[in-house]
């Protein structure tokens, strides 16, 4: 303690100094209305800057939530994209077709030949077998087991998947497959000679598919006419990343129930 009150007397003429110019400094911003302006921006940004910080770490903490939260917005806006198209061309039907429920992939595979992935949505969220499944970025691959909580997805790069899509700027059709091979890369088979198909095509869903039509799959990188077939040897490069899948949304096809029934009317008997 004497130690304490002999620094204090040493340095009593600076803390005497110190004194009176924070006295001075609250007169000044006291009676002057623009230094008490200036003092209290000054003193905002500090603040601002704190709380700024503290929600950066909170929105770290809480990322997956804000992912879920950004995830089903663009569910909802992607619903409305595709009541706005299927309203274009059929005024008459009155029901939005499709229904997107947003899921987190939880388990990836994409080195093997029958690569199944799994997500974690299930029954009780909506989600049945025979769903599409896509990411911003293009297809993904089709719900094949649902449990309650939790489903599997038999992933593009699977050698069983077989997918009806198109070429886009000339609506030919084909069926997308996968030689077990590259994971960025897959085949397109029935294009018809016909078909002028060329190196940097964009190849999207058709429209006999689970899919919404026009969902991006990837480009061709290689289009060769089997002249003993009369069709190309088609390679597509994905524009999905299936090493990098993160956030995905299941695609339910409300018509597509119908339409079988209408194709297949003795199925159910």
């Amino acid at each position: 303690m004497q130690q304490v009150i002999s620094y204090l007397l040493k340095k009593k003429n600076f803390l005497f100094f110190i004194l009176l110019l924070g006295i001075s400094l609250a007169l000044t911003i006291h009676s002057h209305r623009y230094h008490k302006s200036k003092f209290i921006s000054a003193a905002n940004d500090i603040t601002g800057g704190l709380y700024e910080s503290v929600n950066h770490v909170n929105e770290f903490i809480n990322l997956d939530n804000y992912n879920e939260r950004l995830l089903k917005e663009n569910a909802r806006l992607r619903k409305e994209l595709s009541n706005y198209s299927f309203h274009s061309t059929a005024n008459d039907l009155k029901e939005v077709p499709y229904e997107f429920i947003p899921a987190k992939l939880i388990e990836n595979s994409f080195h093997k030949k029958n690569n199944i992935l799994v997500i974690n949505k299930g029954a009780k969220h909506g989600v049945t077998t025979d769903m599409g499944v896509i990411t911003t970025n293009g297809i993904v691959g089709v719900i094949e087991n649902v449990g309650e909580n939790y489903s599997t997805v038999l992933s593009v790069l699977h050698i069983q998947s077989q997918i009806n899509v198109q070429l886009k700027k000339t609506n030919h059709i084909g069926s997308l497959l996968w030689n077990g091979e590259s994971p960025f890369i897959v085949q397109l088979e029935d294009i018809t000679k016909v078909a002028s198909v060329k190196v940097n095509d964009t190849i999207v869903t058709g429209n006999y598919s689970i899919f919404p039509q026009g969902i991006y799959v990837g480009k061709v990188i290689k289009a060769a006419l089997d002249q003993t077939q009369n069709y190309f040897d088609v390679e597509v490069e994905l524009f999905n990343d299936m090493s990098n899948i993160g956030y995905v949304y299941v695609v339910n096809n409300k018509a597509l129930k119908e339409v079988n029934q209408l194709l297949n009317p003795n199925s159910n008997e």
